[in-house]
């Protein structure tokens, strides 16, 4: 028996550090312009980006008066100027498809009493629909904090989440392979650009939440309550095109999570005017105009949920 267990560590060992030398090479020879690695699979991620700006520039041990975390609905629709204009610090730690599965382990790393005075959580169907395999990928190549990242994949319970690790690791020390240069400071990506023909009426569609992503939410909103860290949720402007009732279903499930925390909801879908033209650049994300509107609406009632611990300059 024992010699059966020391010839199967022995081979775990050489199989170990097979894998280990195939994705240092993959990782680093490159093959015009990207590593080889991205030949192999499509979920990985390029190094780089608005999230590696953002995570380069994000200040652990500042204060900021607002932090939002959620998917592209949130790095694409919350501008740290717009906040600046009233007297608010907000940092922006929204990434593409972030499910609440990142937002936890965003929250639980990057997130304190100390240095956040409200939290926003951003929230759209899309993102509770996901696995969230892409967002861990992005996350996983930018992201400062270890922790995070191995806490992701671990809950990701996907066995490509061991090669996303493994990606991280051999790129370590290499810089970026791109740049955005729709990043703003504070973690905002800027869109100028408007739909140039009207977004077709949606019919009503099942929105079938995925209940990992709902444990999560609850997670974090459990995470905010025992720090101490005042948190409310927001769905930001959906064209007037958009499917209404599939999003009050979804509504109805949000407001089902959030009950035993007595977490407000700020549900401001088609609390507006606005043309899904002029002030989106696709079928659900705000361009800069629209932003605008939108901070503008939403800083008050931001201010009025967190009583008078904000600064005020209005």
């Amino acid at each position: 028996m024992g010699r059966f267990l020391r010839q199967g560590l022995v081979f775990l060992a050489v199989a170990m550090a097979l894998y280990a030398v195939a994705m240092l090479v993959l990782a680093r020879v490159d093959l015009h312009g990207h590593p080889l690695i991205y030949r192999t699979g499509s979920y990985y991620h390029l190094k780089g980006g608005i999230a590696y700006e953002k995570f380069k520039e994000y200040d652990r041990t500042a204060h900021y008066d607002v932090i939002v975390l959620g998917s592209s609905h949130a790095y694409r629709g919350y501008d740290p100027r717009v906040f600046a204009a009233h007297g608010l610090r907000m940092f922006n730690l929204g990434s593409s498809a972030q499910t609440p599965l990142n937002t936890y382990w965003l929250l639980k790393e990057y997130v304190t009493a100390a240095n956040c005075g409200q939290l926003v959580i951003d929230l759209y169907e899309g993102a509770m629909i996901n696995e969230g395999l892409e967002s861990t990928s992005e996350l996983v190549m930018n992201m400062t904090s270890e922790r995070a990242a191995i806490g992701m994949v671990m809950d990701l319970h996907d066995l490509r989440g061991l090669n996303l690790l493994a990606l991280r690791w051999s790129r370590t020390g290499v810089g970026p392979d791109f740049m955005d240069s729709t990043y703003r400071t504070g973690g905002f990506a800027e869109r100028t650009d408007s739909l140039k023909t009207p977004i077709s009426p949606k019919r009503h569609s099942a929105i079938r939440c995925r209940p990992e992503q709902l444990s999560s939410l609850g997670k974090c909103l459990e995470l905010c309550q025992q720090r101490g860290i005042p948190v409310v949720l927001v769905t930001h402007y959906y064209p007037g095109t958009s499917d209404r009732v599939a999003h009050e279903a979804f509504r109805a499930t949000i407001d089902s999570v959030r009950a035993p925390f007595k977490v407000p909801y700020l549900d401001l879908a088609y609390a507006h005017q606005l043309d899904d033209q002029d002030h989106f650049y696709d079928h659900n994300h705000l361009n800069l105009a629209g932003v605008r509107l939108f901070n503008e609406a939403l800083i008050p009632l931001l201010r009025k949920e967190a009583g008078p611990h904000q600064p005020s300059t209005d």
